[in-house]
């Protein structure tokens, strides 16, 4: 939807747990966004996301979910 707030991220190999903390200030803390990946609470184009060490998809454009509320549009260039 357009009210999906966007994330843009300038990187060649972002894991998943920087993108939720450092630069798309999703969550408040590393151990809190392994916490949500163990609870495969953490999606990417409704694929749960189940390794810390997840390397997101660059060059593109993703929907990101944590949880069951915050839904976010990721860019990657």
């Amino acid at each position: 939807t357009d009210e999906t707030p966007i994330i843009e991220v300038r990187s060649d190999s972002l894991d998943i747990i920087s993108l939720l903390v450092s630069e798309g200030k999703v969550i408040s803390g590393t151990s809190e966004a392994r916490r949500l990946i163990k609870q495969n609470a953490v999606k990417i184009n409704n694929q749960v996301i189940d390794s810390n060490e997840y390397i997101c998809p660059s060059n593109e454009e993703f929907i990101l979910n944590v949880g069951k509320k915050k839904v976010f549009r990721v860019i990657v260039k």
